[in-house]
């Protein structure tokens, strides 16, 4: 009987717990970030509003895209008209490229999301036909 039990299968079966505590962590992290809460650190706060902030001015502009042209559109530069730097906006946090304008047609009505470009955007959220997921 000796070798048996839970660690005995080369060590295998003995990362499993590991590995499920890690994402549960990730998972939890994940919330607390997203909700700004847990006392998190302001200046991320700020970055995360300030990326939200983007998305919303960018959503209202492509709300009156719609309103002028019938249709949603996925290049930033065709928004310019109704808000002159939207080319220009990034995500304060993360800095890459522009914001995602992504658009797709469903019977009877097209559906447009804004989504931040960069690598958090699990955490600063989308807005899909004018609502924020957050």
């Amino acid at each position: 009987m000796s070798g048996e039990g839970l660690g005995s299968g080369g060590g295998r079966v003995g990362l499993f717990p590991y590995l499920i505590v890690c994402l549960a962590l990730v998972g939890a992290l994940d919330q607390v970030l997203a909700r700004g809460a847990g006392g998190g650190d302001a200046a991320l706060i700020e970055e995360i509003e300030a990326c939200r902030e983007n998305m919303l001015t960018l959503a209202e502009a492509e709300e009156t895209h719609y309103a002028d042209h019938g249709s949603c559109t996925e290049m930033i530069g065709n928004l310019c008209d109704y808000f002159e730097p939207a080319w220009r906006l990034c995500c304060p946090e993360d800095g890459c490229g522009p914001y995602r304008l992504i658009v797709w047609p469903l019977p009877g009505r097209q559906h447009c999301m804004v989504r931040c470009p960069g690598a958090f955007q699990s955490v600063h959220g989308s807005i899909v036909d004018g609502i924020p997921s957050w």
